[in-house]
């Protein structure tokens, strides 16, 4: 990164807002949302997408009740405060 700043000022305007696009995304958490009906699946997308089977509770009857927030840890961890996981 050190080497490519100094070299920024050579860049195309086009180029410099992407290179800035770039640097904006790395520092903030991307955020995605998953929304719909009762028992539609949702966690179980949430699990088979992040590889983990029983990461978000799931089942025959409406099992998720509160808005769940997952975060990127080493490992996966019960935070169970306003409703966050």
């Amino acid at each position: 990164m050190l080497e490519v700043l100094p070299k920024i000022d050579t860049l195309p305007e086009e180029r410099i807002g992407q290179v800035r696009d770039a640097l904006f995304h790395a520092d903030h958490p991307f955020l995605m949302v998953f929304v719909g009906p009762f028992n539609s699946g949702k966690s179980s997308l949430i699990n088979a997408l992040l590889g983990k089977p029983d990461l978000l509770r799931v089942g025959p009857v409406p099992t998720t009740d509160r808005i769940n927030i997952l975060r990127y840890g080493d490992e996966p961890q019960q935070m169970d405060s306003g409703g966050e996981v």
